[in-house]
């Protein structure tokens, strides 16, 4: 058996439609009509409603307005907090284990504000309210739930005469567990934040450090708080984040925020980076004579984005939406009011991928105009199949003459239908399943091309597949992965198929180069897991075999047989389920798996494995904890690797 190598190139993705612009389902307004009241947050709630925080505005006084409604916006609960001389306005929400809802924000008689929050339970009874902090134009901006009946807040803090970023741990009751600062010498806060693996990632802005006035501010941080690294991003004006997302499909970030003058113009803007806060690439979104930021993101089943905020220009405030795709290409913006003044902070995707937006609209009345918290639901869009991954993951593949190779696609459909499949190789037709086989007798350069179908839409992919000589007749050790002990050494050997003058070897441990002949004397001083790899060159073509090598204490070996593995996910079992199923993995080496469950909307289920495992193959139970109906997607996580299985989950 050899092993190839594969050459890395841009996966080939088509969709034969353009997706159009939804149309508004509905609309609905809340609020008390005796002042200003609106929304700045908004989530999908157990029972498969909404819920939706933000100020309601009583005699001058703000108070903070708490509303739930069933999945078709009608009330079901709807509250007003406030003591009558205490301001308070709820810019973030969550809902806890019992039902209820923890909602952070700027508590305040003067509106100087203090960083605040309060909870209350199921049906709305408030259970404390707190402020932390020790100083004055403080302001608590987003909530994050953790296990053990804890939470993060954060936002900003004048503690230390200048505004810094704020992060606290609680308690379920309230009480502090810690609290951090960061930033400079000037103002510097965070507007939201994400659970990463061993910590958390907050966005926000910075005076203190980047290139401009104010850069977008990315930070990094570890289950304690303290600073790992910190990124800005934005040009020499005035950039903010007001929102952030991990992409799960490379473990990187989106932030969304506005970038421009103090004062109008400024732009929406959207800055893409790996999972090390390097930037990859950072769009605006211009128009003539109106400026306009997006406050709130979510990443959308295809992998592309939709964002929200407003547009502002003369005599003009309005909700704004945009649609881009995962280039941050636009695809579609709308522009929303009721004929008057309107906005967005907050929006949140359905389980079916429909789109709601929150936050408020000036409605007319008998004395002017009134303001209302404003609940918009876009009708779900017609979205197309979308490939979770392809087998080879490369699309252009060196396949040694007289060998086999399995081509497989995973696919599904947002809405959850059925998908055909057709399979065309050099322009013939070949095959309508979900995978091939393919024998490769000649040297040659083929073409091989899927489509995916449901009832209105047809996406493709395909690769290139380069049928090259053989250049590897055998090696040695013949087992590629190995345990061996601590000041071991061995002899590998490549032995090439061919007689060639020019013919070239490479050696490599990990990324060392080792040796430039058919073979090499390893001595394993050190402890841990390291990867041998031979490459023979020659003819234009490469080819290499890889040795997995675990080198452990003399002292603690005990005989271990491994049974060779590479690196899968198994499709679970039972599948569909209805309460608990197993899936398996399997590793070539060992090394840190992650193992996590996502809805079709791209949103974080939970994970269900984290933690190093040595090589060998693994079976993990999953429990279906208040689920809803539908399919679900499981990513194994594995260094570079990334693998995905579909799972079915019935109540």
């Amino acid at each position: 058996m050899k092993c190839i190598m594969l050459v890395l190139s841009i996966i080939i993705l088509t969709v034969t439609l353009a997706q159009a612009q939804p149309e508004v389902e509905w609309r609905r307004d809340y609020g008390t009509r005796v002042g200003e009241d609106d929304f700045t947050s908004h989530l999908r709630t157990e029972n498969g409603g909404w819920a939706l925080s933000g100020r309601a505005t009583i005699n001058g006084i703000r108070h903070v307005y708490l509303v739930a409604t069933d999945d078709e916006g009608e009330v079901i609960l709807e509250e007003v907090y406030g003591d009558g001389g205490i301001g308070r306005h709820a810019y973030d929400m969550l809902q806890t284990e019992d039902g209820g809802y923890l909602m952070g924000g700027n508590w305040s008689a003067n509106r100087q504000g203090r960083f605040g929050a309060m909870r209350v339970d199921a049906e709305g009874n408030e259970i404390w309210t707190r402020t932390y902090g020790n100083a004055s134009f403080e302001k608590c901006e987003a909530v994050l739930a953790l296990k053990n009946d804890e939470y993060l807040l954060t936002g900003r803090s004048n503690a230390n005469g200048n505004r810094n970023g704020y992060l606290i741990k609680i308690e379920g009751n309230g009480n502090v567990i810690w609290e951090r600062t960061y930033g400079g010498d000037n103002d510097d806060g965070f507007y939201d934040i994400i659970e990463v693996e061993n910590g958390y990632t907050l966005a926000g802005y910075t005076y203190s450090f980047g290139a401009g006035q104010t850069d977008m501010w990315l930070v990094r941080v570890n289950e304690d708080g303290e600073e790992m690294w910190s990124e800005t991003y934005g040009g020499e004006l005035y950039d903010y984040a007001y929102a952030l997302i991990r992409t799960p499909e490379d473990g990187g970030y989106m932030l969304s925020g506005r970038s421009g003058n103090r004062q109008r113009p400024w732009n929406a803007a959207l800055v893409k980076t790996n999972n090390n806060g390097n930037q990859q690439w950072m769009n605006l979104y211009f128009h003539d004579e109106i400026s306009s930021r997006l406050f709130d993101l979510k990443q959308m089943v295809d992998g592309g984005y939709i964002g929200v905020g407003y547009a502002t220009g003369d005599d003009l405030l309005v909700g704004y939406s945009l649609r881009v795709d995962n280039g941050g290409n636009l695809m579609w913006e709308r522009f929303d009011s009721e004929d008057g003044h309107a906005l967005f902070s907050s929006v949140v995707l359905d389980d079916d991928n429909g789109i709601t937006m929150a936050g408020w609209v000036a409605l007319p009345w008998e004395r002017g105009t009134y303001w209302q918290g404003w609940f918009v639901k876009l009708q779900t869009a017609d979205m197309p199949p979308m490939i979770l991954s392809k087998t080879p993951r490369d699309s252009i593949v060196r396949v040694p003459r007289d060998g086999n190779l399995d081509f497989k696609v995973v696919a599904v459909d947002p809405e959850g239908g059925d998908l055909t499949y057709s399979w065309f190789f050099e322009g013939d037709t070949i095959s309508n399943a979900d995978s091939v086989n393919l024998h490769f007798p000649e040297l040659d350069t083929l073409s091989l091309q899927v489509f995916v179908r449901d009832r209105t839409w047809t996406v493709s992919t395909g690769w290139q597949i380069i049928v090259v000589p053989v250049l590897i007749e055998e090696w040695s050790p013949e087992d590629t992965i190995l345990t061996v002990r601590q000041h071991d050494i061995r002899t590998f050997e490549v032995v090439p198929a061919i007689e060639d003058e020019d013919i070239i070897f490479e050696w490599r441990n990990n990324q060392r180069i080792i040796g430039d002949t058919n073979s090499v004397l390893i001595a394993f001083s050190d402890i841990g897991d390291f990867t041998i790899t031979s490459t023979v060159a020659a003819m234009d073509v490469e080819e290499s075999v890889r040795w997995y090598v675990e080198v452990n204490n003399p002292q603690d070996v005990e005989k271990i047989n491994v049974e060779p593995q590479t690196f899968r996910i198994y499709p679970p079992h039972p599948n569909p389920f209805n309460s608990t199923t197993t899936v398996s993995f399997s590793l070539p080496i060992g090394m840190e798996a992650i193992l996590t469950v996502f809805n079709l909307t791209g949103r974080e289920v939970e994970q269900i494995h984290g933690g190093y495992r040595p090589a060998g193959r693994y079976e993990i139970s999953i429990e279906a904890h208040n689920w809803k109906s539908g399919i679900y997607i499981i990513q194994l996580q594995a260094s570079k690797e990334v693998g995905y299985t579909k799972l079915l989950y019935v109540e």
